[in-house]
């Protein structure tokens, strides 16, 4: 048995020696600021597909569904050229902007939307309200565990992108944690007790995300992908 003490100087260390409270702190910002525009737009986007009939809307829907089996590494250099074209490599607005809606979180977001009485709708519509006010104070309110699933998904996701803010980063101001934990590793030797407290450090917020929305998530699975009969 190991009966060695635990070292607790290693997370004293990870911040004197390194930008740690920085890259965390970026890597908040671009989560926190990504998954709250998802949450929006698809919300927006799930919406409108599932609850108005336009000429298109079944292609159009179809479209976003086939954009789901295209892997991401494929949409890097076509980003990457928009993104320089904006002027805005090397920014933390360039992390952000690709993120801010996602087919899967659209495609969510209708299979939740579906379920939800076209009744209720009109009945808002006959009272005199807008199509805006019927969204924020009708529908979002009872899509909550729908959007908790979405909200868990895309912040895990924007939390530990490593991808894409390595091909538009420049500066090591600028570096999400993913990135700062890889540049702790020096090319001769690897400091495994500062990596592996980085980590740890890494994975609090997920995991606290997830413990205060997981009533909401499971509910959300019970419900989502269940359309009622004649709403489709």
């Amino acid at each position: 048995m190991d009966t060695r003490p635990i070292k607790w100087d290693n997370y004293k260390i990870i911040f004197e020696k390194y930008s740690f409270a920085l890259y965390f702190l970026n890597s908040l910002i671009i989560a926190v600021t990504a998954t709250l525009a998802n949450l929006l737009l698809s919300s927006l986007a799930g919406y409108g597909l599932a609850k108005f009939h336009f000429k298109g809307r079944n292609i159009l829907f179809l479209l976003i569904v086939v954009t789901l089996l295209l892997p991401r590494q494929a949409l890097i250099v076509p980003l990457y050229m928009i993104i320089s074209s904006m002027n805005l490599v090397d920014s933390t607005l360039a992390i952000i902007l690709p993120y801010v809606t996602s087919p899967f979180a659209i495609f969510l977001m209708r299979q939740f939307f579906l379920s939800v009485p076209d009744d209720m709708i009109e009945a808002a519509r006959v009272d005199g309200a807008t199509e805006l006010q019927i969204f924020f104070k009708i529908i979002l309110p009872m899509a909550k565990p729908a959007l908790a699933a979405l909200g868990i998904f895309s912040f895990m996701f924007n939390w530990n992108n490593f991808l894409w803010p390595l091909v538009v980063l420049r500066s090591d101001a600028k570096f999400t944690l993913p990135l700062g934990i890889v540049m702790m590793q020096d090319i001769y030797s690897k400091a495994y007790n500062e990596i592996f407290v980085a980590a740890a450090f890494a994975s609090l917020p997920i995991i606290i995300v997830y413990f205060i929305l997981q009533k909401k998530f499971i509910n959300s699975m019970v419900l989502t992908g269940v359309p009622k009969k004649g709403n489709g």
